[in-house]
């Protein structure tokens, strides 16, 4: 038997001052429907994270994700090392529990509060902010760090990668990814199978008030309407003009 493709698109981009994650909301077996929230946030004082992932197996992404969050509540203050190792300790238990095809993908965006303390004169000390994005899977239970984007679900993600590696740029604000995540999900939701509905992302903005945020329904509808597929699909029929 064939893979299954899977099931959902997450896309993650990282910038000069945050991270924003944003995913499709549809979730099917072939059968039936669902709409879902796909993206997940575990926010402490100091720290926050965000993830999304894909399957074959809805109920798998439920346990992953229950089990990440309960395994978080472990992790008091900001330690990156800790929180990833938490990240690949439930990979690795979905990857024993559950076959390579009913796995999960993950992408996950983490920032938290560099520390570091001294010991003449004993204190504690603030460095900045930390932020990085992930790539990780059960079926090898590793969370790889990624310079600037990535993306996971559909089986084949060359037409998200191929306008990421095209558009996106280093410095980048927030403000300008979240309109590049949506576009790419609405191309997803056009092109890609099992893949559709509201489209959902939270952003990372350094400042005030720094932690995730989500964009609310009416704020990603308006994006969607300035920078639709069907000006996309208008640009390359007029390549095609220029080219015969």
């Amino acid at each position: 038997m064939g893979r299954r493709p899977r099931l959902t698109f997450v896309i993650g981009i990282k910038c000069m001052n945050g991270l924003v994650l944003a995913a499709d909301s549809l979730e099917g077996d072939g059968i039936t429907k669902n709409y879902v929230n796909k993206l997940e946030v575990y926010q402490r004082r100091d720290w926050g994270l965000c993830w999304g992932c894909s399957s074959n197996n809805a109920r798998v992404i439920n346990k992953f994700s229950d089990k990440f969050k309960q395994s978080l509540n472990g992790v008091k203050k900001y330690d990156r090392n800790k929180i990833e190792a938490v990240m690949e300790t439930c990979l690795k238990g979905i990857g024993k529990r559950y076959s390579y095809q009913d796995g999960v993908a993950l992408i996950a965006g983490l920032y938290g509060q560099k520390i570091f303390k001294t010991i003449d004169p004993p204190s504690i000390k603030t460095t900045g902010m930390d932020w990085n994005l992930y790539k990780g899977d059960s079926g090898s239970a590793c969370a790889a760090l990624q310079e600037f984007h990535c993306c996971t679900g559909t089986g084949d993600n060359s037409l998200a990668n191929f306008i990421l590696r095209n558009t996106y740029f280093p410095g980048d604000r927030v403000s300008e990814v979240q309109k590049l995540a949506i576009l790419i999900t609405s191309l997803m939701k056009e092109y890609a199978d099992a893949v559709g509905g509201q489209t959902r992302v939270w952003s990372l903005a350094f400042g005030n008030r720094c932690q995730w945020i989500p964009l609310l329904d009416f704020q990603i509808d308006e994006i969607e309407k300035e920078f639709s597929v069907k000006q996309i699909e208008r640009t390359i029929r007029e390549i095609r003009k220029n080219l015969f």
